[in-house]
This record gives C-alpha cells, sequence and structure tokens, in this order.
C-alpha cells in the first residue's frame, strides 16, 4: 500500500467515522439533516437514505466531486418495497456534473469500496432538505484493490425499453461509464482512495 494513500484514507476514514451532523437551525446543504432519494425514471422512489449532510473533501483528493454527502454509519436506508436497512460504516455520495456516473464511497475499515450508479437528475431541494437523482439501473462495483465488475446490464436494457430512456442519454450514461472505468484503472478522482 503506497504510505501516503494509506495515511490519506486513514485520516477520511476516522474523520467520517467520528464525524457528528451539523445544526438543524439552517436550511444550508452544509448543515443539518437532510434526505438523498434516488427514484426511477418515471419518478417512483426507489431508495432513501433518512439522514445525509454535505462533506466538504479539504483536499483529502485531488479532484474532489462536484457535490459529496455523507451519510453516516448505521443510517436507515428504506427501499421501494418498505424493507429498511443500515450499514455499520459511513458511505461517501459524490456526485459530478460532467458525468452521469455517482459514486459511493463505501469507507470500510480495512479499505474503501465503491459502488457507482449510472444516474441523471440530481437535484438539491432546500425547501424539503432533500437531495434527489435518477438511478438509471447501471452499476459497477470496485473492490478495494481496484478490480472492476459491471452490474446490471439486462435491468439497464429493460428498464431503458420500459421507461424509453432517450438514446442520446444511454449514449452519455456508456460514455461516462467507460471514463469511469479509466478513473479507477488511473487512480483519478476519489479512485484515488484505492491501495
Amino acid at each position: 500500500m503506497d504510505v501516503s494513500v494509506g495515511r490519506a484514507y486513514a485520516e477520511l476514514y476516522e474523520t467520517c467515522v467520528w464525524s457528528r451532523e451539523g445544526s438543524d437551525e439552517t436550511d444550508d446543504i452544509r448543515s443539518g439533516s437532510w434526505q438523498l432519494v434516488s427514484k426511477k425514471y418515471d419518478g417512483a422512489v426507489h431508495r432513501i437514505w433518512s439522514r445525509v449532510s454535505h462533506w466538504p473533501w479539504h483536499g483529502a483528493v485531488r479532484d474532489a466531486p462536484d457535490h459529496t454527502f455523507l451519510i453516516p454509519a448505521q443510517t436507515r436506508v428504506v427501499e421501494s418495497n418498505g424493507e429498511s436497512w443500515k450499514r455499520p460504516y459511513p458511505v461517501l455520495a459524490c456526485f459530478e456534473t460532467r458525468s452521469l456516473v455517482q459514486s459511493m464511497v463505501l469507507l470500510q475499515p480495512e479499505g474503501p469500496q465503491f459502488y457507482c450508479n449510472a444516474y441523471t437528475n440530481l437535484q438539491i431541494n432546500p425547501d424539503l432538505r432533500i437531495v434527489s437523482f435518477v438511478d438509471m439501473d447501471l452499476d459497477v462495483f470496485v473492490d478495494r484493490e481496484g478490480n472492476i465488475e459491471l452490474l446490471d446490464r439486462g435491468e439497464f436494457a429493460l428498464h431503458a425499453r420500459r421507461y424509453s430512456y432517450p438514446l442520446e442519454l444511454c449514449r452519455q450514461v456508456e460514455t461516462d461509464l467507460k471514463r469511469t472505468i479509466k478513473d479507477v484503472k488511473q487512480r483519478r478522482g476519489v479512485f484515488s482512495l484505492l491501495t
């Protein structure tokens, strides 16, 4: 493991684990508790993270994402069928305005893993305290060693037909997916946290 990467990740991990949410006295995304809502292309709610807050990178990685939200450990996540679950570790939800691939940095004690989602239509609503996006049903999993697994290609094709995804949107998702895989291999952006 690169010592500087290992040290940077350890520092980031500890900061996120011990982070406390800010005051709820303001509507500013940088403080207080918000919700992160994943929707399907038809607008139906897919998944809700009950507690998120803005996360400033403060130089922890070069080329930091445009918008990052901390999902603390033990945050309740509710699925569209009403079932809920929690993760024992914090997660950073990272969104780029230049890309239609969003990265969830799974901040585990033994090192980061990444779950990347094709997405569109990021919206930040200060009145409702909701950050929402449309999940495009095409995912990439990256393990601690940087191994890449493409997931849900069949679901993406099925939903592209069901929801009539525009052809240009599908092309852009494919282009951005290739760029994300290249970023993983070159350890750019959040993927610089890999060993």
